[in-house]
C-alpha cells in the first residue's frame, strides 16, 4: 500500500489472478541457510518470484586494481569489453579450478587514471591465493544473506459481461 516496486522478469499479476502481491525481504544468519530458503521459496507454489541474488553462487567479492591501457595523455580508445574478457582468460589460466564472475568497477581515459579497478566475485578461496594484481584496501568482503521474493496475496474479483 502506497509503494510501488517492480516485479522481476516481466511477471504481470494478471496473469496469476492477482491484483496485489506482497514484497518480503529476509534476512538469514548464513548463506547456507539463505541458498537452502531460496530452493524452498523457488518450489512454494504461493511465490511468483524471487530475487536473484549474487550469492547464489558466490560467497562474496573483493576488488583488484589493473594496469590501465588508456593510461596515456592521448587518451586511446579502449574496448572495455575486450579488457574485460582478457583480464578474466587470465584469471581463468592461473585457477583454473575456481568459479568466479567478473565485473569492471571503475576506469577511464588519459593520465589520471593509471589504473582500473575490477570486481571479482567468487568463493574466499580465490581471494586468499590471488597475486596476478594487488587487491584493494577494502579486502574479502561477503555477501549478505538476504533475498527478496514476491508471494501471492490475493485474487482478482473478475466481474462484468463475459
Amino acid at each position: 500500500r502506497g509503494q510501488y516496486w517492480d516485479l522481476p522478469l516481466d511477471i504481470s499479476l494478471d496473469q496469476f489472478g492477482l491484483d496485489t502481491a506482497r514484497v518480503t525481504t529476509r534476512q538469514f544468519e548464513n548463506l547456507r541457510a539463505a541458498r537452502a530458503n531460496l530452493s524452498r521459496l523457488k518450489a512454494n507454489p504461493s511465490i511468483i518470484g524471487v530475487s536473484n541474488p549474487e550469492w547464489v553462487v558466490n560467497d562474496g567479492y573483493f576488488h583488484f586494481l589493473y594496469p590501465n591501457p588508456g593510461f596515456s595523455p592521448k587518451s586511446p580508445v579502449i574496448d572495455w569489453n575486450q579488457l574485460t574478457i582478457e583480464v578474466k582468460d587470465q584469471i581463468q589460466q592461473k585457477f583454473p579450478n575456481e568459479d568466479f564472475d567478473l565485473e569492471l568497477g571503475y576506469y577511464g581515459y588519459g593520465k589520471n587514471y593509471p589504473e582500473v579497478s575490477f570486481k571479482l566475485s567468487g568463493k574466499k578461496s580465490l581471494f586468499s591465493a590471488f597475486n596476478l594484481y594487488p587487491k584493494s584496501d577494502k579486502g574479502w568482503v561477503d555477501f549478505e544473506p538476504k533475498l527478496t521474493f514476491y508471494q501471492k496475496t490475493n485474487s482478482l474479483i473478475r466481474t462484468g459481461k463475459g
